[in-house]
C-alpha cells in the first residue's frame, strides 16, 4: 500500500512537472508569435502555478482523509503489539525447554 502511494505521488509530481514545462513552452510560442505579451504570458504561468498549488492542497487533504478512513477500516497490528507478542512467544517457547530438561534430569537420576 505504501509503495502504491509513493508511486502515485511520483506520477502526480511527474505529470505536474510535464504540464508546467509544456505550458511554459506554449507561452513562449505565443509570445514569439505576438499573440500575447510577455507580461500576459507571465500572468498565465502565475495563475497556473497558483491553481496547481490549490489543487495540490485539495488532493493532499483528500488523500489524508482516504488513508485515515482506510486505516480505521482495516485492523492492523501496531509495532509495539508485535514486539510484545514476539517476547511472549519467546518466553513461552523457553518454558517447555526448561521443563523438558528438568524431566530429563529426573529420568537420568532414576
Amino acid at each position: 500500500m505504501e509503495n502504491f502511494i509513493k508511486k502515485s505521488i511520483a506520477l502526480g509530481v511527474g505529470a505536474y512537472s510535464k504540464a508546467q514545462k509544456e505550458l511554459e513552452k506554449h507561452i513562449k510560442t505565443l509570445v514569439k508569435k505576438n499573440k500575447v505579451s510577455k507580461k500576459e504570458g507571465e500572468e498565465m504561468l502565475k495563475k497556473f502555478l497558483a491553481s496547481s498549488k490549490q489543487t495540490q492542497k485539495k488532493v493532499e487533504s483528500q488523500v489524508r482523509k482516504d488513508v485515515s478512513s482506510l486505516v480505521k477500516k482495516v485492523t492492523l497490528a501496531k509495532q509495539r503489539d508485535l514486539l510484545a507478542l514476539t517476547r511472549r512467544v519467546k518466553a513461552l517457547e523457553a518454558k517447555p525447554k526448561t521443563k523438558k530438561k528438568a524431566s530429563q534430569k529426573r529420568k537420568k537420576s532414576k
